[in-house]
């Protein structure tokens, strides 16, 4: 029976406001909850299709409604499996999955992954799971139903671009685990990557740390691109490893005794080598507040464009079903006072470098491209990159009928050989003006400290 006539269903569906709000608004508040009890008893009695009638779905969709109506893409429900990226590793088929017109598209397959040997491929699109039409899906749907238990299987139904025929993919879920950091040496400059930041990444950005300093490094690139951010204590850790001391961040709460201002733990060794930090605008959350206090302590240069300005925070709150929901419920603040949220951090002066996005002709070849097997087979084979690869590679395009401009064709095929050899890390200045950027400041500089000792 779904009626329910009673006050209690107010009282255990909402929360009253505080007790010290104005009694006006306490009536207001039960005048709505009045007329949503009604239209829901309205919908239990007269609703013709008596199959969609479950309470559990009514009253989620309410709750999802209340939430939309704040207009904060941060404050929502979230799946079942929130928190276990988080963690560094969780248990499904590695896919990282976004959304393009509506539809589910692979953006990519994680190295080694049910999903990589499965062959699930970037660009790929989600028609159904298990026979489940994907159509509708959200992205919590997309997760929810293809993690599952170790072992288990799952079969995913894909369209390719350029085939008609749907793709079917059977895969058998396996523990995934995500390495946030990475590293590389160019010359005397050592390179970190951090892509993300979870319950491991201070550990990981230590030994990457450790393995640099063997090689004698005299600078450091930190790359914070494209990272959307992750957990608060992981930037901070992470901040901590460059700034011995003072503020990292502020987080600034509704109700003034909940701010909380994170300082640098004493502790903690930081590095003191030069530093330049790489940013676009894809970093964003914990990634500008590690730029933030780089900046505002004036730790190191920061180069690139400007970043998203997510500097909202979200507590994760239970409700009594064990679901969960993400608040809203504070702002970030850098170390010198500057709010992120909607604003965003600029790099330094003068270090401003914009990288244009590919034209819509580009895009046609790259897709072109992409639709034979040429990349794939050649990438496939290789674990290094050299221009002789690349006069190949072109060789090879150009007789498939494909005229591919050698800068947008070598920069393709070093992200293919990157997603071969398990995400290893290439490092060609002359394709990357933000990286070329910096090192030819941290060499500038170094120059000049060179200089400096030998006429004192």
């Amino acid at each position: 029976m779904l009626m329910f006539r009673s006050a209690s269903l107010v009282l255990l569906l909402f929360v009253l406001p505080a007790a010290h709000a104005e009694e006006t608004t306490n009536e207001a508040s039960f005048r709505e909850l009045r007329t949503f009890v009604e239209a829901y008893n309205l919908i239990a009695e007269k609703f013709a299709d008596t199959s969609r009638l479950q309470p559990k779905t009514l009253l989620r969709g309410a709750l999802n409604g209340m939430l939309e109506s704040l207009g904060d893409p941060h404050t929502r429900a979230l799946s079942a499996w929130y928190g276990e990226d988080l963690s560094g590793e969780f248990s499904g088929v590695g896919i990282h999955i976004g959304m393009e017109q509506g539809r589910l598209i692979v953006v990519s397959a994680i190295e080694g992954s049910p999903a990589w040997r499965g062959g699930v491929e970037a660009g790929d699109m989600i028609m159904a799971v298990d026979g489940k039409s994907a159509d509708t899906w959200t992205l919590d749907d997309a997760v929810t139903n293809l993690r599952g238990p170790v072992g288990s299987g799952v079969t995913l139904d894909v369209k390719r671009a350029g085939r008609n025929e749907v793709i079917r993919l059977p895969l058998l879920r396996d523990l995934i685990r995500i390495r946030s950091v990475r590293h590389a040496l160019h010359g005397n400059i050592g390179y970190i990557r951090i892509s993300q930041f979870n319950e491991r990444t201070a550990e990981q950005l230590d030994e990457a740390l450790a393995a640099l300093g063997q090689k004698k490094v005299r600078a450091l690139i930190l790359d914070l691109r494209d990272n959307p951010g992750g957990v608060l204590s992981s930037a901070t850790d992470v901040a901590n490893r460059f700034i011995g001391d003072g503020v990292l961040v502020s987080v600034v709460s509704r109700d003034p005794r909940q701010t909380r201002i994170y300082n640098a733990s004493p502790g903690v060794a930081a590095t003191r080598l030069p530093l330049a930090v790489l940013i676009n605008k894809g970093s964003a959350s914990a990634a500008e507040i590690v730029c933030g206090a780089i900046q505002d302590h004036k730790r190191g240069v920061i180069i690139g464009t400007k970043t998203y300005g997510k500097g909202s925070v979200q507590s994760v709150e239970t409700l009594p079903d064990r679901s969960k929901i993400a608040l809203t419920t504070a702002r970030y603040v850098t170390p010198a006072g500057r709010f992120l949220h909607g604003i965003g951090l600029q790099p330094d002066s003068g270090m401003l470098v914009d990288v244009p996005e590919p034209t819509d002709t580009e895009l046609k070849i790259l897709q072109a491209l992409t639709e034979t097997s040429i990349l794939r087979e050649f990438a496939g084979k290789k674990t290094e990159y050299s221009e002789a690869d690349i006069d190949q590679l072109a060789r090879l395009a150009e007789a498939a009928g494909l005229d591919v401009p050698r800068t947008l064709l070598e920069r393709r095929y070093i992200a293919e050989l990157s997603r071969r050899n398990e995400n290893k890390i290439f490092l060609v200045p002359a394709l990357d003006p933000a990286l070329k950027k910096a090192i030819d400041v941290l060499n500038a500089a170094e120059r000049l400290a060179d200089h400096s000792a030998s006429i004192r």
